[in-house]
């Protein structure tokens, strides 16, 4: 037990010792929830541990597992594959709400190693689709999409439809508390446009796709109780999570932080914070409109749900497909040549 103590009290040490880094994780050691040493810079996410096992095991090859056992967190790590082009792609659960968002967002930020032909810090590749994909001019490009169910607010809009996400206007905490009161709700619009025309694509015959503002909740069932009595304006779903991903991009990305925190913690944020390129957008499926009445849950989880989800793994795929690509072209006008994946095109 005392050799245990004194085990303990050296990594709190070195914790407290750490001050390149946003969370308590040192270098060298798997982060404290999701228990991972590195990710990739294509990212799916969602608040289930069962639903992005179900997307790596269905859609990527090659995946390899991180797992924290003791909080039941697992991250998956593979390659997305369309006409011949290789995408390194992580998933993993955010759990739900917020709170836990806020607390593994950063933690996949910081373990995005930057790659030197390949090869992670540890001298190690990970990924062999790592190296054919990814050349130095952008590698600090992280791209995230997060999946997962909402609440409809508005009438017409049917259990099962899709909802791609324009705006996450927050009425949670996170968001005011990380970007201040001029937190700008709008995702990014190319990215946007990605997953709305991946989503048009993939369609199912009994469903549709709607597009725009999503309101951020902190709270699920009660509020629920409330959609029927309130004016929700062009505003066509809930969601708890998407605030905490358009912060934490922004405040990564360097777009802006609350003027209203203390000086000495803006200041060191600027010097420690891990800097990334990053951008996130929303795909949700609806579970629930309190505006049209009971649904036959039982009939639609067992039968078309399945559908529905599988539909958003393609869809989350195929739009990171297309902003890395628009990306590496983008960012090679006039830079090293094309790798052979992309001459081939």
């Amino acid at each position: 037990m005392f050799k245990r103590e004194i085990f303990l009290l050296f990594i709190g040490d070195l914790i407290m010792a750490q001050n390149d880094r946003i969370t308590w994780t040192p270098l060298g050691i798997p982060s404290v929830h999701l228990g991972i040493m590195y990710t990739n810079p294509n990212i799916v996410t969602g608040g289930s541990v069962g639903r992005m096992e179900n997307l790596a095991y269905r859609n990527l090859v090659g995946v390899v597992t991180e797992e924290n056992k003791g909080r039941r967190f697992q991250t998956f790590h593979g390659t997305y594959i369309r006409d011949g082009h290789k995408l390194p792609v992580t998933a993993f659960a955010t759990g739900m709400g917020t709170s836990s968002a806020s607390l593994t967002l950063p933690e996949i930020a910081e373990a995005r190693k930057m790659p030197e032909s390949g090869i992670y810090g540890n001298g190690e590749p990970v990924n062999p689709a790592e190296i054919e994909a990814m050349v130095n001019p952008y590698h600090e490009k992280m791209r995230l999409v997060r999946i997962g169910t909402a609440g409809a607010l508005q009438k017409g809009i049917n259990v099962g439809d899709l909802v791609v996400a324009t705006e996450a206007r927050s009425y949670a905490a996170v968001a005011k508390f990380l970007m201040g009161v001029e937190y700008d709700p709008r995702l990014n619009h190319a990215f946007v446009s990605a997953l709305e025309t991946r989503a048009r694509e993939h369609q199912l015959d009994w469903h549709e796709v709607h597009k725009g503002p999503i309101k951020i909740v902190p709270e699920a069932y009660i509020h629920n109780k409330t959609v029927p009595f309130v004016d929700h304006g062009d505003m066509v779903a809930v969601s708890m999570e998407t605030s905490a991903l358009k912060a934490y991009c922004d405040l990564l990305s360097r777009r802006g932080i609350n003027p209203d925190l203390p000086i000495e913690v803006r200041q060191d944020l600027a010097e420690n914070l891990p800097q990334r390129d990053m951008l996130g957008v929303t795909l949700l499926s609806v579970s629930d409109n309190p505006l049209e009445g009971h649904v036959d849950m039982g009939n639609y989880k067992g039968v078309k749900e399945p559908q529905v989800e599988e539909v958003q793994f393609r869809v989350a795929l195929d739009a990171l497909m297309d902003m890395h690509l628009a990306d590496f072209k983008r960012d090679l006008v006039g830079g090293p040549e094309l790798p052979e994946i992309e001459k081939r095109r």
